[in-house]
């Protein structure tokens, strides 16, 4: 616990120190941005405007953004590492578990701070965030593996134009295959471990291309956040045969454990994944 406290008592007096930063070049920038309109009223020159103004006022939005991300990465950082040591002891506490959906939520709502134009990456990580909170309650929810393909649809829907009625479509045929599976008291979840699967697949090649085809941050953020993904869900995979004799049972814990270690940075990287960011 010693160890713990020291590292989160070193994030707080880092946040705090980059904080009295900000603050400082703000009240700095603001005072040129100032002095340089008192020089425009008082210019020979009327009715000229000066195109330098907005310079001062640029850099302290765009330090600000830069800041507040800097804010999300180390909080992020800081249940990381509290996951991945707290996870080899007490694999299964309460704690843990809050831990990982922490993660998950940090990243909704950093997403929906700098990317709310993208209505699809918002989509998708609140049915993320929704099915965590199932999967959390039982690892085994059949509600969770449908949440979840409906994320990863909202996510193909980011990366490949599709008709608007294509949602609609997907949307209604996954419904339709969980609510059959409901009424016939029958295991929905190889259908809908297929159509997560083929996917997630579909995303990982959309972003390999977007990826090879410009080498921007938003790209390799995709591409590398869904190869992140497919480890983890290989892991859950093994996770799931684990629990059902089809593998040593000892496989469970340390697949789960390592689902994590690759699901937490994968959202990461999708959540600046998007090419529309929000700048005010």
């Amino acid at each position: 616990m010693l160890n713990v406290s020291r590292i989160f008592h070193f994030f707080v007096l880092k946040l705090m120190t980059e904080h009295l930063f900000v603050l400082f070049r703000f009240k700095t920038l603001r005072l040129f941005r100032d002095v340089a309109q008192l020089v425009e009223h008082w210019s020979p020159k009327p009715g000229v405007a000066s195109s330098s103004l907005a310079i001062p006022a640029i850099k302290i939005q765009n330090l600000i953004i830069l800041m507040t991300k800097r804010y999300f990465l180390y909080l992020f950082l800081t249940i990381y590492v509290l996951f991945l040591v707290l996870g080899i002891f007490f694999q299964n506490a309460l704690i843990v578990t809050l831990l990982k959906l922490l993660g998950i939520m940090l990243c909704l709502i950093y997403v929906i701070i700098f990317s709310r134009k993208d209505l699809f990456l918002i989509i998708a990580f609140s049915f993320t965030f929704l099915a965590d909170i199932f999967l959390a309650i039982n690892n085994a929810s059949i509600v969770g593996v449908f949440v979840f393909c409906l994320a990863q649809f909202s996510h193909l829907m980011r990366l490949k134009k599709m008709p608007r009625y294509a949602p609609i479509i997907f949307y209604t045929g996954t419904t339709f295959v969980f609510a059959a599976s409901i009424v016939l008291k029958i295991d929905a979840h190889f259908p809908l471990a297929i159509i997560y699967g083929l996917t997630l697949l579909t995303n990982l090649l959309l972003s390999r291309n977007w990826f090879i085809k410009k080498h921007t941050r938003p790209a390799k953020c995709a591409f590398s956040g869904f190869s992140l993904f497919l480890c983890c869900d290989i892991l859950v995979a093994m996770s799931f045969l684990s629990s059902t004799s089809v593998l040593p049972i000892f496989i469970g814990p340390i697949a789960d454990y390592f689902a994590w270690f690759f699901y937490l940075p994968s959202q990461v990287l999708l959540a600046n994944s998007s090419t529309k960011k929000s700048r005010s």
